[in-house]
């Protein structure tokens, strides 16, 4: 039986916590409706990939995420993450 690892990653670029992101967009501008979904799908789909491998992030939060100037998101700092049995029912 394999046991499951997690492989950390440095990431040096041009990418900005999301929270400071936010802070930059001007008082009443709204974010599109299109950028919104890519954001949104985005994650999503990093939270599918993670699932998939039965990775558990446990700390998703606003400051847990950093976006760059395309708005790619990244989903950070695992220090909380877990792997999960598969098949087994988890209850947080």
């Amino acid at each position: 039986l394999l046991k499951p690892t997690i492989t950390l990653t440095l990431l040096c670029s041009t990418y900005q916590n999301f929270v400071e992101f936010l802070s930059k967009t001007p008082a009443g501008h709204k974010a599109s409706e299109k950028h919104s979904k890519k954001i949104i799908r985005s994650l999503a789909d990093a939270l599918r990939y993670l699932h998939e491998r039965h990775i558990s992030h446990r700390d998703i939060k606003l400051e847990n995420v950093i976006i760059n100037e395309d708005l790619n998101p990244k989903l950070i700092d695992f220090g909380f993450s877990t792997c999960i049995e598969p098949n087994k029912k988890v209850i947080f």
